[in-house]
């Protein structure tokens, strides 16, 4: 159920339309926003979120736009959570461009990211105490990226240089990393229901659907 660049285009229409009223999200705040309610160990209702992505209790005073936004922002939430739970390698993140320089621009999609990862911040904290050292380690890149995006990081210039080029690689790879620890735990939420909508059973010898790269007999259907 992935993502076409026309869906992207009315999401975006519609987020900058909002934006020239309030503070709404960028469709790249957005999609980052979104990866990380998807990802978060424990759910968040629509109920909460929602607000936050327009910056008001609804996106807009205009009743068929405030409905045409919600729909087309839960949609993409949906379509990020079937990604991952059952096409991982076909996942997708949504950056942008800056129109003056060309250079990529994907310190809003962290932004969001952690804004989502801020709604539940002790749920996050089951990476940690799982001991998984792959998904511990796209938490902390993100997070990485997040300081350099805030102007606060520590790192040498060279080892930021090189995170700014690999973004576009290093989130994409975080996402599915930490997609498959999710699933793999048995995480309820929309990647939850995701994987169950997908009906996804694969054989022995197959791929596992969480993304891991091992077959799924080796990986979730060992249990």
């Amino acid at each position: 159920m992935r993502h076409t660049g026309e869906e992207i285009a009315l999401l975006t229409d519609l987020l900058d339309r909002i934006g020239e009223e309030r503070d709404a999200m960028t469709v790249v705040e957005l999609d980052g926003f979104v990866a990380g309610l998807v990802l978060c160990p424990e759910w968040v209702g629509p109920a909460e979120w929602l607000p936050l992505v327009w910056g008001g209790a609804r996106a807009s005073e205009d009743v068929e736009e405030s409905v045409d936004a919600t729909l087309a922002v839960t949609d993409h939430y949906r379509r990020v959570a079937e990604d991952l739970a059952c096409d991982p390698h076909g996942y997708r993140v949504v950056l942008g461009f800056d129109p003056d320089t060309g250079a990529l621009l994907w310190e809003p999609w962290v932004r969001g990211f952690r804004q989502a990862k801020g709604l539940r911040p002790e749920a996050w904290l089951q990476v940690g105490a799982s001991g998984d050292g792959e998904a511990m380690a796209s938490l902390a890149i993100i997070e990485t990226m997040n300081d350099i995006g805030e102007g606060v990081s520590d790192l040498a210039g060279d080892a930021v240089e090189q995170i700014r080029r690999s973004a576009s690689d290093l989130i994409p790879d975080c996402v599915r990393t930490l997609g498959a620890w999710a699933l793999y735990r048995g995480f309820g939420g929309e990647l939850g229901m995701a994987a169950a909508r997908g009906d996804v059973e694969p054989g022995g010898g197959e791929p596992c659907p969480c993304g891991s790269g091992r077959t799924h007999e080796h990986c979730c259907g060992s249990n």
